[in-house]
C-alpha cells in the first residue's frame, strides 16, 4: 500500500511538471485567434473548420505549426500520465477501508 502511495506521489509530481513545461514551452507569433480565444491551444480544441485551423497555426511552414506539433506531442505524454494518476487514486480509494453504511452515525 505504502508503494502506491509513493508511486501516486511521483506520478502527481510529473503531471504537475510536464503542465507547466507545456504553458512555459509555449512561444507561438500569432496573436489574433478566432472567436475570441486568448490562448492558441485552447483555440486549437475548440476549432470549427479548416479555416479557424488556418488562421490559428498559420500557412504551411509558419513556426507555429511547428510549436503546435511538439505541443500536441508534450500532451500525449499529459495524458498518460494523469491517467495513471487516476488508476493510482483509485486503488488506493478502493483499498481504504470505508464503513458500511449501515454503522454510519
Amino acid at each position: 500500500m505504502i508503494t502506491v502511495v509513493r508511486v501516486a506521489a511521483v506520478v502527481a509530481v510529473v503531471v504537475l511538471t510536464i503542465g507547466v513545461c507545456m504553458y512555459l514551452s509555449e512561444d507561438f507569433k500569432h496573436k489574433y485567434q478566432p472567436r475570441g480565444f486568448k490562448n492558441p491551444v485552447l483555440a486549437m480544441e475548440m476549432a470549427r473548420s479548416m479555416e479557424e485551423v488556418g488562421v490559428i497555426i498559420g500557412k504551411p511552414g509558419h513556426s507555429d505549426r511547428s510549436q503546435m506539433r511538439s505541443q500536441q506531442r508534450i500532451d500525449f505524454f499529459f495524458i498518460l500520465a494523469y491517467w495513471s494518476e487516476f488508476v493510482l487514486m483509485s486503488v488506493l480509494l478502493w483499498r481504504r477501508r470505508i464503513p458500511q453504511p449501515s454503522t454510519w452515525p
